[in-house]
């Protein structure tokens, strides 16, 4: 089945019953559904595949979870940690995970620090033991995954004019899911 736009127009609730309808049908009915929409919170949220469109043709295809993680192999990633410790520890903390090979920076504001690491790497480890080291308390630990809105700027970008940023072509994109 294709579905074009199909919560279009429709208030919280009606939105609600048609992903569940399209859920049932994908589920009880094995039917496969095409879904073409500009929602991609919606697209997030019900489909298991995806494809970007631009200018009528695929650019990119594959589950969600996937092409974000594609998109952190190209990206850098932050990470937002609470960390709880007296102002010099933090101070020190700061200062020596800036050193770390895969940190490309790292800003603290008040005990939640959030450090950008280098495309497809991952400090996480080396944070940790840098925290504990210094007696300090990890409250929360999280990564920017980036979403399906990230995903598709990047790729679409990338796939317009050479994927020079700042110069626009007519083509507005597009992306489809499927369940």
């Amino acid at each position: 089945a294709f579905l074009d736009e199909p919560t279009h127009g429709l208030d919280p609730y009606g939105m609600t019953q048609i992903r569940k309808l399209i859920d049932r049908m994908n589920e009880e009915m094995d039917v496969t559904i095409i879904l073409s929409t500009h929602l991609l919170f919606e697209v997030a949220e019900i489909c298991k595949t995806v494809g970007i469109l631009a200018s009528g043709k695929v650019i990119a295809m594959g589950e969600t979870d996937i092409l974000s993680r594609e998109l952190r192999e190209i990206d850098e990633v932050n990470y937002r940690i609470e960390v709880k410790g007296s102002k010099d520890s933090i101070s020190n903390i700061t200062a020596e995970i800036g050193i770390i090979e895969d940190v490309v920076k790292v800003e603290n504001a008040d005990g939640e620090m959030i450090v950008s690491a280098k495309p497809g790497t991952d400090p996480r480890e080396s944070v940790s033991r840098i925290i504990t080291r210094y007696g300090a308390a990890i409250l929360s630990f999280e990564s920017d995954t980036p979403s399906l809105e990230d995903v598709f700027l990047k790729v679409y970008e990338e796939s317009q004019v050479g994927g020079q940023p700042g110069q626009q072509t007519n083509d507005s994109g597009s992306i489809v899911g499927e369940l």
